[in-house]
């Protein structure tokens, strides 16, 4: 995943103009920010426990997606300074936009956390490849025809979505809020 990122990133890099990049960059900074301060810790609490009821999973998920909604509220409010904070009016709509990744990424199947304490990891690490190959030549296709920072945004959105997805096709944990 890794990889395909920095082969993007090259590509990108020939395609749009340093402050389509900055921009981009400046709403990714933004969203792992949010990532970092809503960790619950769900998925530590899911794999350290010896035994565990689906009431349990499921309430330690709706934990982590209130959270995750909290954090795309944030982010929508601070879109709202957002040209005063960046110097730039374009980013507010960026982070409008972006303000839904903490929620899709709230609504992955809490059922791979109990994968990864079953050290079933071939799942763990294909879902977030394939989601990036997938997603990798629409950002690029994007960028290439329009030149605009918001392949970035929109290959980033499709990512998490694809993997969000596959996560529930892979694993048929049944949540409960």
């Amino acid at each position: 995943k890794r990889l395909l990122g920095l082969v993007s990133t090259l590509i990108l890099v020939r395609y749009l103009t340093p402050t389509d990049l900055g921009i981009a960059i400046s709403a990714m900074i933004v969203l792992m920010f949010a990532q970092a301060v809503t960790e619950a810790g769900s998925r530590q609490y899911i794999i350290q426990q010896d035994h565990l009821s689906n009431e349990q999973i499921s309430c330690a998920w709706t934990i982590s997606l209130i959270l995750k909604l909290v954090a795309s509220a944030l982010i929508i409010i601070a879109s709202l300074f957002a040209g005063k904070i960046f110097d730039s009016d374009k980013m507010a709509a960026v982070l409008q936009v972006c303000s839904v990744v903490p929620l899709l990424i709230g609504l992955k199947n809490p059922g791979l956390f109990i994968d990864e304490k079953n050290d079933q990891y071939k799942i763990l690490n294909l879902l977030p490849v394939i989601s990036k190959i997938v997603a990798l030549p629409v950002t690029i296709g994007i960028a290439i025809v329009y030149q605009t920072y918001w392949s970035l945004i929109i290959g980033s959105l499709l990512e998490t979505t694809i993997e969000v997805l596959l996560s529930y096709r892979y694993n048929k944990f049944t949540l409960k809020l």
